[in-house]
């Protein structure tokens, strides 16, 4: 008995031992689960925290205080008491749950550990509230993250997915737990590449590239994709598979890529893509290397006569004939303002000649063929041509474009004006189908103009653009809209303000046409009055040029005796009243007078 009792004791204090020894909070139960003792580091817990000490002190049943501590008879607390006896019965080597507790005033949580001791069980605490804080972070940030997160486990198999993984790719975890990713977001449209980035990560090697990926309806986004190890301790335990959409970013990136190479206007390749073309492909395999240089004849005229605007048009239009009149090989880029080079690789002078032929002859039906057609919707388009080749390699690239331009600017010299003036013809003939100034009153102005030199006794050159400005006059008016041209009804004066402006427009139009320019002022005061009060510059007297002067007269007796919209037609005798009435206000006075005895002699000679 003495030896038995000797070794108990030396037992229980070896236990002693041993639970002081533990750093964590510790005690022992014997097999009916009352407590036995208890270390240390367990009553300095429990004096800090809500686990009083009389819950926990030697004799009570541990397992009944863990069962009310747990919540009596919810399952947790069920789930505890049947562990606990578990480990005392010897069915199963350990049992652990997970808790939290109030500890100096602060929520820390613990890991219950229960493994066999002696006839009953150690029972020991583990404070793990740093790595819970973490836990609880981390799944806060996966839940919450803006990226998409699936966390898949050591084959690849989706554990779980976040709200916004749900919100990219439509996908439930229902539907896609334990299901390989790669399957679910490339269906089968992508190789091997991307399942060798999964086993990289399950290698415990991270990794980032850029791809596409397909939501559930099997649309397409791009994303910045990341895979993160989970590592337990060394072990590769799953990945989180991360997902940034830049779909946007990647459309943004390709929007700069193409304004970089592209002109914004026309479509056209850009000055800086077609040099870096050029250097590219100044190569002796690609000899015979061709040039086109092209200019648009007159795109100040369109400009200044009808604003900036409608000058895109053109700009756009010559670009579309152009673009649909080349080959595919062929490179045009637009390389100035109105200037275009075409790239023709492994290409001759002539068949470079007889593709800027093509050219032309297109452009020649915009003012030529289709001169009934909507200025706003087709602009006439001519252009200046320059073809050169680099034929060896010896001859410098730059040298080949130069002479190209060269050519460009010496057909603009020889046939730009012949071209201004058939689109300044152009212009006429819309004007005249879209208003009232029809070209019968263009060409009885005209008549009267001339017939009034002739009495004057004017040059035959003078009397030669009196005809001309008979014509031009009133082609200021294509800067008006249509709307206000064909208007019934008397104009109110915001629409008089703009028909006003066409003399303006009209000199703006003929002055860059080199045989016209001299014309130009004389269209512009061809509404002045000889008291000052015309437009648009209020000009008097002998301040307005003379053949404006003439035209004045002229152009207002035929308006009078052939009517408007909103003006009734007079007699030939009521619209000479007018003239007389006017004179010395609107009209020069000498002119009128001389113009009312032509018209009235002539009326006398004919028996009217």
């Amino acid at each position: 008995m003495t030896g038995s009792t000797s070794d108990e004791q030396g037992g229980s204090e070896r236990s002693e031992e041993f639970l002081e020894s533990l750093p964590n909070p510790a005690l022992t139960i014997d097999n009916e689960g009352a407590i036995v003792r208890i270390n240390q580091a367990w009553l300095n817990l429990a004096s800090a925290s809500d686990l009083w000490l009389h819950r926990y002190r030697r004799g009570i049943d541990y397992i009944q205080a863990a069962r009310s501590a747990c919540g009596g008879r919810t399952r947790q607390g069920h789930e505890a008491a049947d562990g606990l006896r578990e480990v005392i019965d010897r069915e199963r080597d350990i049992y652990s749950l997970k808790y939290s507790c109030a500890y100096s005033g602060q929520q820390r949580w613990f890991r219950m550990k229960a493994t066999p001791f002696r006839q009953g069980g150690l029972i020991i605490h583990q404070d793990i509230t740093g790595l819970e804080l973490e836990r609880q972070w981390s799944r806060a940030l996966f839940k919450n993250s803006t990226s998409a997160i699936a966390l898949l486990d050591e084959e690849g198999r989706v554990k779980d997915i976040n709200d916004r993984f749900r919100e990219c790719f439509g996908y439930s975890l229902s539907l896609i737990r334990g299901q390989k990713l790669d399957d679910v977001l490339e269906k089968g449209r992508a190789g091997s590449v991307n399942r060798e980035k999964t086993k990289k990560a399950l290698q415990n090697r991270k990794f980032e590239f850029e791809g596409r990926r397909y939501d559930r309806e099997g649309r397409p986004r791009e994303y910045l994709i990341k895979g993160v190890p989970v590592d337990l301790n060394g072990e590769v335990k799953g990945i989180y598979a991360i997902f940034d959409d830049i779909t946007d970013k990647k459309n943004q990136r390709r929007r700069l890529k193409y304004i970089s190479y592209h002109d914004v206007l026309t479509g056209l390749y850009n000055r800086k893509f077609m040099k870096e073309q050029i250097k590219r492909l100044d190569t002796e395999r690609q000899l015979p290397l061709s040039l086109i240089m092209l200019d648009i004849n007159g795109l100040k005229i369109i400009n200044d006569g009808f604003g900036h605007e409608m000058g895109d048009k053109l700009l756009v239009r010559a670009a579309d004939i152009m673009s649909n009149s080349i080959r595919g090989e062929d490179i045009l880029a637009r390389w100035a303002g109105d200037e275009f080079v075409i790239l023709l690789p492994q290409t001759s002078r002539e068949e470079a000649g007889r593709i800027a032929a093509r050219i032309e002859h297109r452009c020649e039906k915009t003012y030529r063929d289709r001169c009934d057609e909507d200025l706003t919707v087709s602009p006439p388009v001519s252009l200046g041509v320059g073809v050169a080749s680099k034929t060896k390699p010896s001859i410098c690239i730059k040298e080949t474009l130069k002479t190209a331009d060269k050519r460009m600017y010496r057909d603009k010299s020889k046939n730009g004006m012949t071209a201004k003036k058939e689109m300044l013809n152009c212009l006429l003939q819309r004007l005249f189908r879209r208003s009232y100034e029809s070209e019968e009153h263009s060409c009885r102005v005209a008549g009267l103009a001339i017939r009034l030199g002739a009495k004057l006794k004017l040059s035959d050159d003078i009397i030669e653009d009196l005809a001309t400005l008979g014509r031009l006059h009133d082609i200021g008016k294509l800067a008006v809209s249509e709307e206000i041209i064909k208007k019934q009804d008397e104009l109110n004066e915001r629409e008089w303000q703009a028909i006003k402006k066409h003399a303006e427009k009209g000199a703006q139009l003929v002055a860059p046409v080199r045989e016209y320019a001299h014309l130009s002022s004389s269209i512009e005061s061809h509404h002045e009055h000889w008291n000052g009060r015309g437009y648009p510059r209020g000009k008097r007297g002998e301040e307005i040029p003379l053949l404006a002067r003439i035209i004045a007269l002229c152009d207002a007796y035929d308006v009078m005796i052939s009517g408007r919209p909103h003006q009734k037609a007079l007699s030939p005798e009521e619209a000479l009243q007018e003239i007389e009435r006017c004179a010395g206000e609107q009209f020069d006075p000498e002119l009128a007078r001389r113009f009312v005895k032509m018209l009235k002699y002539d009326r006398r000679r004919e028996g009217r």
